[in-house]
């Protein structure tokens, strides 16, 4: 179906959802009744052609939302290695903090590069310095895990 088959689709349930909902104002009515008679059946036939078609097009798009889950995964965790990295800075002034996120939302592409300029930066003993302020999974190949 394409987007005007699928406007049309949603009108035709909005209708029989308002018949249903008001069903005894139009329970006398028989051109109502035979209306949403009609309207029924049509919705079966389309639900029934169109299953098959859904499905094929979710099979097109699955990874759609994995890629969308696995993106805002990484966004979430490069931003709590940015934000400990503050803390640590604010504790130790002399602790070296290479981990800063330009300001605004960065796009995928520059949200991969800041990822792995962070893993590059996480060395030992910046990693146990992030294990001494709370953030355990701060590991290069916990983080090179979530930038694939």
């Amino acid at each position: 179906m394409n987007d005007r088959d699928l406007t049309e689709f949603d009108s035709a349930v909005r209708m029989t959802g308002f018949f249903a909902a008001n069903n005894d104002l139009l329970k006398n009515n028989a051109k109502a009744i035979s209306m949403n008679t009609a309207l029924l059946a049509d919705i079966g036939v389309l639900e029934t052609a169109g299953a098959s078609r859904v499905s094929a097009s979710g099979m097109r798009t699955d990874g759609t939302a994995d890629k969308r889950a696995a993106k805002s995964d990484l966004n979430i965790y490069v931003r709590k290695i940015a934000s400990t990295a503050k803390i640590i800075k604010k504790e130790e002034p002399d602790f070296d903090n290479q981990f800063k996120i330009p300001r605004g939302t960065p796009s995928g592409q520059q949200l991969l590069e800041i990822a792995g300029a962070f893993a590059n930066d996480m060395t030992p003993a910046v990693t146990t310095k992030f294990n001494e302020f709370g953030l355990s999974g701060a590991i290069s190949t916990n983080l090179t895990d979530k930038i694939r």
